[in-house]
Parts: structure tokens; C-alpha cells; sequence
């Protein structure tokens, strides 16, 4: 297996999460005992999460088509993983904070 196979498969993933959101936000909310608030949260985040992945997995793709040299395409990918996951977390812990106030 090479690295592109392994790419194509967390694409598959990212995919597959995508239509499990579908699932998650039809599940009724009363039945959950959560506000509407929490409910979209999670919904939120799991869709930022899947559009993360699909575009760190497509990335080094786009990448390579340009021909650039294989090292230079992995620093890149590194440190957009890196902004990305920074900026990802700081806004998950500022929604968070935001929901605090709204009863579980």
C-alpha cells in the first residue's frame, strides 16, 4: 500500500462521516434530552471535522499535480496540518465556552 492509497481511504472516510452527519441530525433531540444549541454544535463540528480531513486527504494531491518535489510537498502538508489543527481546537474551545450558559 502506498501513501495515495492510504489518502484515498481517509477520503473514503472523511466521505462515509459526512453521511453519518446526515443521521446524527435526524436523530430527535427530545429523545436526546439536548437543546438545540448542543445539537447543532455537534453537528457543526463533526461537519468542520469532515471537511478537514477531505482536504488534508486531497491536498497532497493537488500538490503533486503541480510536480513539486516529494519533501516540499510533505512540509507543506505538515504545516497546514498544523494551522489547521491549531485553529480548529481554539474554535472548538470557543463554542464551547459560548455554550456554557445553555442547559445539557
Amino acid at each position: 500500500m502506498n501513501v495515495f492509497d492510504l489518502l484515498i481511504a481517509f477520503l473514503s472516510i472523511a466521505v462515509a462521516f459526512a453521511g453519518f452527519t446526515g443521521v446524527v441530525s435526524l436523530i430527535d433531540r427530545k429523545a436526546a434530552r439536548v437543546s438545540v444549541h448542543i445539537v447543532s454544535y455537534r453537528v457543526r463540528a463533526l461537519n468542520v471535522a469532515v471537511l478537514i480531513v477531505i482536504s488534508l486527504s486531497v491536498l497532497p494531491f493537488l500538490l503533486t499535480a503541480f510536480a513539486l518535489p516529494d519533501a516540499l510537498v510533505w512540509r507543506i502538508c505538515c504545516a497546514y496540518f498544523a494551522i489547521v489543527g491549531v485553529v480548529y481546537l481554539f474554535w472548538i474551545i470557543w463554542v464551547r465556552t459560548a455554550l456554557r450558559g445553555v442547559v445539557l
